[in-house]
């Protein structure tokens, strides 16, 4: 039986001229939840990702953490409808 992950973009730049944007802390975040899932050898069929920067900035972070630990992540779906 496969699994549904969901989880919500990392932190955004709250209170900045620019909030589609992640703040240091939401890189942090990112990087940290890719080596997490790396670790666990976690593997994933399908991302999909909402269009905002944010939300495909987080993929592409959460991407990079993860590859980096030996492990493809796929190319992610950008959903609409996630916005």
């Amino acid at each position: 039986m496969g699994r549904l992950f969901l989880f919500r973009h990392a932190q955004a730049s709250f209170l900045s001229s620019n909030y589609d944007q992640l703040s240091e802390l939401g890189e942090t975040q990112a990087r940290l939840l890719g080596k997490y899932w790396a670790r666990r050898r976690l593997v994933f069929k399908r991302i999909c990702s909402g269009p905002a920067v944010r939300h495909r900035r987080t993929v592409q972070i959460v991407g990079e953490a993860y590859s980096s630990g030996g492990l493809p992540l796929a190319e992610p779906v950008i959903m609409r409808e996630f916005d």
